[in-house]
């Protein structure tokens, strides 16, 4: 599971409401204009494509503030194969991963890269096929390589608004699969709180 530790950003809620961070246009600017993902999601890897986002977000961040390091987008079904078959065991029906056995495997066995040799773009049939079985070995010295560190639980959305103004992406996942808690509410996605996000 996650480490409860906590985030700092800004001080107060009264500073979160002041201040706008949007991670969006470092992630634009680091891929030279472009989205690494163009979609569209067409499977229930939810949890895969949080991360790989937010993996992507942190990279854009870093480099923005000058590390010398090449941006690269994240192949989403390497993410979704380790947490769903390898760590979850396929213990869920349908599609979907737990976001915690997502980090476990990229923390692991590390990130693999979609321009790697071998790999085609995503796209739902492959990333169902991926979901069904444990990542191929024929990639993990690749990914094992690119290890993630530093992932850390948010619980509440003051830890989130002081993680995103500190410049770190946040990742959101429903510890509860299948949740039906989210509503529209002005043109917005909302979840309730009667789910662990």
């Amino acid at each position: 599971s996650l480490p409860a530790i906590s985030i700092v950003g800004a001080a107060s809620d009264e500073e979160n409401r002041e201040k706008r961070v949007i991670l969006d246009p470092l992630l634009l600017k680091a891929n030279g204009g472009e989205w690494p993902f163009s979609g569209p999601q067409e499977i229930g890897d939810c949890a895969s494509m949080a991360f790989g986002i937010a993996i992507e977000l942190d990279q854009a961040a870093q480099i923005d503030d000058g590390a010398d390091i090449q941006f690269r987008p994240v192949y989403r079904p390497w993410l979704y194969s380790g947490g769903r078959v390898r760590n979850g065991k396929i213990q869920l029906r349908g599609d979907g991963s737990v976001p915690a056995w997502i980090v476990d495997h990229a923390e692991t066995r590390g990130v693999l890269w979609a321009d790697t040799p071998g790999l085609r773009p995503y796209n739902g049939q492959d990333a169902k096929e991926w979901g069904s079985k444990p990542p191929p070995e024929e990639f993990a010295d690749e990914a094992a390589q690119y290890t993630v560190e530093g992932f850390a639980a948010v619980r509440s959305a003051q830890e989130a608004c002081n993680a995103v103004n500190a410049g770190y992406p946040v990742a959101f996942g429903s510890m509860r699969f299948g949740t039906t808690s989210i509503k529209i509410l002005n043109g917005r996605n909302v979840a309730r709180d009667t789910t662990d996000w």
